[in-house]
């Protein structure tokens, strides 16, 4: 699978399992961008698309922080 075809699926389940509606507007807007009908119009760079994402998810909330997760 391509990166195009991955971020799709992404998007697509975010979309799905959180509400469109419910996602802030600057991550709903690069999250569409990633449904677009041309899959070359789609990024096309997985790191480039990761950073972009990350720095989308502090704006709309915040430096993010790292949280331990311990399963006993």
């Amino acid at each position: 699978a391509s990166i195009q075809s991955d971020c799709f699926m992404e998007a697509k389940l975010a979309f799905y399992l959180l509400g469109k509606q419910s996602i802030p507007d600057p991550i709903r807007t690069l999250f569409s961008e990633c449904l677009h009908a041309d899959e070359s119009k789609r990024p096309t760079d997985a790191e480039k698309f990761h950073n972009r994402f990350g720095e989308t998810i502090e704006l709309t909330s915040g430096k993010r922080t790292f949280a331990e997760l311990v399963v006993l």
